[in-house]
């Protein structure tokens, strides 16, 4: 079973961090997969693994256009 590691966050307008907390020895590994979309983080250090889903809290829609203005992270 993967542990999940001890992580926080921030955020603006225009950017979020993410800062994760890995044992130094799980940290070494060359088993570390990062992977970034504008939807989620994706992180695996076996025996670490974290996935966070990234949401909008505000968006603008157009619904006659047909489109969706995202305003924040």
């Amino acid at each position: 079973m993967p542990l999940t590691p001890q992580y926080t966050w921030s955020q603006d307008d225009v950017t979020l961090t993410l800062k994760v907390s890995l044992s130094s020895a799980a940290g070494v590994t060359r088993n570390t997969r990062v992977e970034c979309t504008d939807a989620m983080v994706k992180i695996t250090c076996p025996p670490y693994f974290l996935q966070v889903r990234i949401v909008s809290r505000r968006c603008t829609c157009n619904r006659e256009m047909g489109f969706c203005e995202k305003n924040s992270v």
